[in-house]
């Protein structure tokens, strides 16, 4: 998404808003399955334990990111290791 308008500088016009368009209906798609998923959950959180992630966040409205999440998830020992995957994760980029 951060290198969306030098893509559509690159591809034209035409091929430019077949790309933003492209890139809406995605960001709509995934909208609508996250809202269809927070729904379920709240309605027949029985049938959904599998999505843990969800639950945990519903939880708790103070958890912000992934290394909180993680905390709660798997105790504080997590968090290192999520820490660290994101530090590379941003070592890696380049």
């Amino acid at each position: 998404m951060l290198s969306e308008p030098l893509a559509f500088a690159y591809s034209g016009w035409f091929m430019g808003t077949i790309l933003v368009l492209m890139y809406g209906a995605l960001a709509c798609y995934t909208y609508v399955q996250m809202a269809h998923s927070l729904i379920l959950l709240l309605i027949r959180p029985h049938r959904y334990r599998a999505k843990v992630l969800a639950r945990i966040i519903c939880s708790d409205s103070r958890l912000r990111t992934y290394s909180d999440i993680g905390r709660k998830a798997f105790g504080p020992r997590a968090t290192v290791f999520i820490n660290f995957m994101f530090c590379l994760e941003l070592f890696a980029v380049r």
